[in-house]
């Protein structure tokens, strides 16, 4: 099995590495073929290329490890290792890595699995039910700014997908909002609508949707250039939201 660390990166010669990426390309559309085709080959070979660098940053060096990471950047977003929702980033400070946290990427595989069966449900079941609250939620009834804001999201997020806000809990779910209110100021979005649909994608899939090209979607509409205004940007993000639930369910948007 190949040891690659970063510092040997440059040193491994480009044919063993590029057959690495490629190796791990078809792992993507073998198991994860309808996301890999949305996307596209040239946005899943970035998606392979962060993986290897983050899987080695974050103290799994080992190719099936990081398939193993790859397969959880589909399954709970690429910024799962980071993500303050999760369980095993409850407790993370300083500069600890994943592996210091977890062990045994295959010990912690098979306890993140256990995570996604228990929130997404029998047949992804609880899952479909959120999109399908998240389709047809009214924007124009987002808590208004002021007061307990923070803790009337809460309340719209655990509408939204009540079986996850359970598992993580109020205080977990706050710490998330704090962190997309903060966010979504770098895009101008400050009013109440646009910061529930901002902090409501993160709840959704995951606190680096900014960045996630499974969801390229959510970057597009956050760097528009036409869309000037935060409140327009805001209400925008939900919409291609409602537009991506219906593609994924299936349905008409």
């Amino acid at each position: 099995m190949l040891l690659i660390r970063r510092e040997q990166m440059s040193a491994l010669g480009r044919q063993p590495r590029l057959q690495f990426e490629s190796e791990l390309v078809q792992h993507g559309f073998q198991f994860y073929p309808d996301e890999c085709n949305l996307i596209g080959r040239a946005e899943v070979l970035k998606l392979v290329q962060s993986a290897i660098e983050l899987s080695t940053q974050q103290g799994f060096p080992l190719e099936r490890e990081i398939a193993y990471f790859l397969s959880l950047m589909f399954m709970l977003g690429v910024d799962f290792h980071r993500d303050p929702q999760l369980p095993w980033n409850w407790e993370a400070g300083g500069e600890s890595t994943l592996a210091e946290r977890v062990g045994s990427m295959h010990v912690f595989f098979a306890a993140a699995m256990k995570y996604i069966d228990l929130i997404a449900g029998p047949a992804n079941g609880h899952l479909i039910r959120a999109m399908v609250r998240v389709k047809k939620y009214d924007l124009s009834t987002a808590p208004p700014r002021g007061g307990e804001f923070e803790g009337n999201l809460c309340g719209v997020l655990e509408k939204f997908f009540p079986e996850k806000y359970a598992y993580q809990g109020e205080a977990v779910t706050r710490t998330l909002i704090q962190a997309g209110i903060k966010e979504s100021r770098q895009y101008g979005i400050e009013d109440n609508q646009g910061i529930l649909s901002y902090t409501g994608l993160m709840f959704m899939v995951g606190s680096g949707m900014h960045q996630d090209p499974l969801y390229s979607w959510i970057s597009k509409t956050l760097h528009d250039p036409k869309l000037s205004a935060g409140t327009i940007r805001g209400r925008r993000l939900f919409q291609a939201a409602g537009e991506h639930i219906a593609q994924s369910l299936g349905t008409r948007s």
